[in-house]
């Protein structure tokens, strides 16, 4: 019986998506690895979903009964990692956006490029105001 090998392709760096630099994964997820204890403190639970690939998808779930509102989640992460939110109403992003279920999306900026792609689960009490 002869054994099948397994073809590899290797792909050039000129040939590489360069929307998706060597590297990029590794480091978001030293970014959600920040964002985690932040969360934590203000009584969320963080998910990371997505590829990867362009930007960081996180989900943020409150876990107890007295988790913070979502707007001073947010500002407390992006703080951590100081990014910024784009709150101009030409904007094509809206923050908060307005997502099925109840969610609510920030699309959180970060000063080397890229971005966290937050949604926020608002406590039940919570419209996401913030006060």
């Amino acid at each position: 019986m002869g054994s099948k090998k397994s073809k590899v392709e290797t792909v050039h760096a000129s040939e590489a998506d360069p929307r998706r630099p060597a590297g990029r994964p590794a480091a978001l997820v030293l970014i959600y690895r920040l964002l985690l204890p932040v969360a934590r403190r203000h009584g969320y639970a963080l998910a990371l979903h997505g590829s990867l690939a362009r930007d960081l998808d996180v989900v943020a779930v409150p876990w107890v009964e007295d988790a913070a509102p979502a707007a001073i989640l947010v500002e407390a992460l992006r703080e951590t990692i100081d990014g910024f939110i784009v709150s101009d109403p030409r904007a094509p992003e809206k923050n908060p956006a307005l997502k099925p279920h109840g969610r609510m999306g920030w699309a959180i900026h970060l000063m080397e490029g890229g971005y966290v792609d937050l949604s926020v689960i608002p406590p039940a009490r919570d419209d996401g105001g913030g006060e």
